[in-house]
C-alpha cells in the first residue's frame, strides 16, 4: 500500500536516508534537505526516522516493508494495462489484477473511513 500512498517514501533509498536528512513535512516532504547546495548529513549520534519511536512507515532499514522487485513490476504492468484499457488474455495477469484491485479497494475504504471520522470529529467541535 505504501507504493500507492507515498511513492516518494517507498522509493527512498534507506542507506541514503541513514546518512542524509529528508524533509518530512511541508512542500519539500520526501526530498533531501540541502544546506549551502549540499545534502545535509545527519548529525552525529542521530539516526533516521525508522530508529525512533513511531518510526518510518516503510519500516526499519533492516526490515523494510516493501514489495519484492518482481511484484513492483507486476504493479507497474497492471498500471500500464489500466492506462491503455487493455489487458493480455492471461490467467496470471487476471489473478494479479484481481489482487491489486482488492488492495486498491481496501485502501480506498480506509481513506474514506478516515475522512468520514475526521469530518465527524470536526462536526462535533462545530467546525463544519
Amino acid at each position: 500500500m505504501l507504493l500507492q500512498t507515498d511513492p516518494q517514501l517507498y522509493q527512498r533509498d534507506c542507506e541514503h536516508c541513514r546518512l542524509y536528512m529528508y524533509a518530512e513535512k511541508g512542500e519539500e516532504k520526501g526530498k533531501v534537505t540541502y544546506f549551502h547546495g549540499e545534502p545535509m548529513r545527519r548529525p552525529d549520534g542521530t539516526g533516521p526516522p525508522c530508529t525512533y519511536k513511531g518510526g518510518c512507515r516503510k519500516g526499519h532499514y533492516n526490515d523494510q516493508r516493501v514489495l519484492w522487485p518482481m511484484n513492483v513490476k507486476v504493479v507497474q504492468h497492471n498500471k500500464e494495462c489500466q492506462a491503455v484499457g487493455s489487458f493480455p488474455d492471461d490467467d496470471m495477469v487476471r489473478h494479479n489484477a484481481t489482487v491489486i484491485y482488492d488492495v486498491e479497494k481496501m485502501l480506498h475504504k480506509i481513506e474514506t473511513d478516515t475522512t468520514n471520522e475526521m469530518l465527524k470529529a470536526l462536526a462535533l467541535r462545530g467546525v463544519v
